[in-house]
């Protein structure tokens, strides 16, 4: 399937409720790889229908993380140059 949507093998990484930066590495996977995610909830044979999101679903998971990703860059950049964020 990942080849015919022309998508590369890749784990999503798991939530981690201690570390947000996790969740937003697990939705720009997962929207990334949102085609595949939705041929396999939509398959009745694979038993995932109930993990299915809906598109009001997807767009709020893309809201959320476009604004995690503010806080992703902000944490990088203090990485960077060795700031602790309080």
């Amino acid at each position: 399937m990942l080849n015919e949507l022309k998508l590369t093998d890749k784990l999503i990484p798991r939530d981690v409720s201690t570390r947000w930066n996790s969740t937003f590495d697990m939705l720009d996977a997962a929207i990334e790889y949102r085609k595949a995610v939705d041929e396999m909830t939509s398959d009745r044979s694979n038993d995932l229908r109930k993990f299915e999101l809906s598109n009001s679903e997807w767009s709020i998971a893309c809201q959320l993380r476009d604004i995690l990703k503010v806080c992703h860059i902000f944490t990088s950049h203090c990485r960077s140059r060795r700031i602790v964020a309080a």
